[in-house]
């Protein structure tokens, strides 16, 4: 037997069903998230300190596809 042709049905049942999450993940609405995130510096030891540019927080901008997202990565991080 062929192999393109064995188990046709499942092969299109699979083709079915990836188009379908295409169209769902593709129309679903982008939620944007803006976060102002304070640095907070603890367990210093004594005698060293911290030098840099005096920011006490960033900001993060994360995007995400529909309402269900887990986790999504930053997309701009910058000063707050």
């Amino acid at each position: 037997m062929n192999v393109l042709t064995r188990h046709w049905e499942l092969k299109v049942l699979a083709l079915v069903v990836s188009m379908v999450l295409w169209a769902f993940v593709m129309t679903s609405e982008k939620a944007d998230v803006v976060v102002a995130a304070p640095i907070e510096l603890d367990g210093i030891p004594a005698g060293l300190e911290v030098r840099g540019s005096g920011r006490t927080a960033w900001t993060c901008s994360c995007t995400a596809c529909g309402s269900r997202s887990i986790a999504s990565a930053p997309t701009a991080c910058g000063r707050a």
